[in-house]
């Protein structure tokens, strides 16, 4: 099944941030409208999961470029690329 490239239903942040990319109708990513400070850094995006948290709530992380990169890494550690 193809999903259309746009916010989900499920989607808590409607005014809080700027539709990216819809994968599944589980994962969906944005940008922040503004960044928020975060450790000495600025975050300016959002991941979020629906399914990942009990009671269908949606599990929302705010990231910046460190953050993707370290990520990253991660991912390609579990896949071997």
């Amino acid at each position: 099944m193809e999903w259309k490239q746009e916010k989900p239903s499920w989607c808590p942040h409607s005014h809080h941030c700027i539709f990216l990319i819809r994968v599944q109708d589980s994962l969906c990513a944005g940008k922040l409208p503004i960044p928020r400070p975060h450790d000495g850094d600025f975050n300016t995006h959002r991941l979020c999961l629906m399914g990942a948290l009990l009671n269908d709530k949606v599990f929302d992380l705010q990231v910046n470029k460190t953050d993707v990169y370290h990520l990253r890494r991660v991912l390609n550690a579990i896949d071997g690329k």
